[in-house]
């Protein structure tokens, strides 16, 4: 948990940083850049510990294949939503690279 928040203490300006830039080059629509940053950050934590149940998990490989391409498709959509951007504009995962380690 500390290392978490530390974590996440330590991105929180550079993330507001980014979501600024975006909005000021039009890439992203979004107002409140540290509070949206911080929601961010929190929907990343959350998928990056499913995803390492998922690669340590020892069941079907099919069905964790299938359970990670559907939770990165709601990661990029919820990330996108929350910074305003087109679909696909954000994309932090990928599935390619997350699926060597399920082999």
């Amino acid at each position: 948990y500390k290392l978490t928040g530390y974590v996440k203490h330590s991105m929180r300006g550079l993330m507001a940083q980014v979501i600024r830039l975006g909005v000021e080059q039009g890439i992203f629509n979004t107002f409140y850049p540290e509070h949206i940053g911080d929601i961010i950050l929190d929907v990343l934590q959350n998928t990056s510990e499913q995803i390492a149940f998922l690669i340590l998990n020892k069941g079907s490989k099919g069905e964790a294949l299938h359970r990670l391409d559907e939770l990165l498709a709601v990661n990029q959509f919820a990330v996108n939503r929350l910074l305003g951007a087109q679909p696909g504009t954000v994309q932090v995962f990928a599935l390619d690279r997350i699926k060597l380690w399920l082999e």
